[in-house]
């Protein structure tokens, strides 16, 4: 029997706080109140200033797979940076999740017709003079910027009537670059927020608005939103990440 925290969350909720000489990073995950299985994935480059966020689809047992490959590719080393890093991270991404795939496939035929496994992907590299970032996405894990008055949300799901059109994996013959890309400017006073859809669903975005604006502090902000989604039952997978952006690190 799940119990919970003082703000709503579980109470095997565990919060991680990456800080980095250009700001910080709070993050966190958990399986939500019906699954069984975690099958989404965060990671980190060692700078921190790339982060990745991948949500497993379909329920397969790849699934978890899928969306731990997807966030690895996207954290390695690259010669490159800002969105040519990003670009060439969800092209590695597609390449080892759908050779995953077909060995998937081999061993059980039926995933022809359930569908392979395969993951919603977004990802974000912050410029290395911290005044923007570029980012990446394919499927329905969103970003948003919060500026303590308003959230706006930068991507738009890659999904129509609930069935992704983009992602990583999913489908025999997908595209070798499935995302959709961009650039923008960010402030010291801005909060960039990562999240899959076991928030986005069930929280409506003016909640997340007022939980981000007044929370004492963002881990605070990640268990009450944690909260938020297990108020909703929390049907799905929960991952969010918080990145704030501290100019003054130059």
């Amino acid at each position: 029997m799940t119990t919970f925290g003082k703000y709503g969350e579980p109470s095997d909720l565990s919060v991680m706080r990456h800080t980095f000489a250009w700001g910080s990073v709070v993050a966190a995950s958990h399986p939500g109140l019906k699954r069984a299985r975690n099958e989404d994935s965060y990671a980190l480059s060692r700078s921190g200033r790339t982060l990745a966020l991948a949500d497993g689809m379909g329920g397969h047992a790849d699934g978890a797979k899928a969306a731990q490959t997807s966030t690895a590719a996207l954290v390695k080393p690259y010669p490159d940076e800002g969105e040519a890093r990003l670009r060439q991270g969800f092209r590695d991404a597609q390449r080892e999740v759908m050779i995953d795939a077909r060995s998937a496939l081999g061993a059980d035929p039926s995933l022809k017709r359930k569908g392979l496994p395969g993951a919603a992907l977004a990802a974000l590299r912050i410029a290395p003079d911290l005044r923007s970032f570029a980012y990446g996405w394919a499927g329905d894990v969103r970003i948003y910027v919060w500026d303590e008055r308003s959230l706006e949300r930068v991507t738009r799901d890659h999904a129509v009537q609930g069935q992704l059109t983009k992602c990583i994996g999913g489908v025999l013959g997908a595209p070798p670059d499935p995302g959709e890309y961009g650039v923008r400017p960010v402030r010291s006073d801005q909060e960039i927020l990562l999240c899959s859809d076991g928030l986005h669903t069930y929280v409506p975005e003016a909640t997340i608005r007022d939980v981000l604006g007044e929370a004492p502090t963002r881990e605070v902000a990640l268990r009450h939103l944690f909260g938020a989604a297990c108020a909703e039952g929390a049907p799905d997978n929960v991952t969010i990440a918080l990145v704030r952006v501290d100019g003054r690190a130059l």
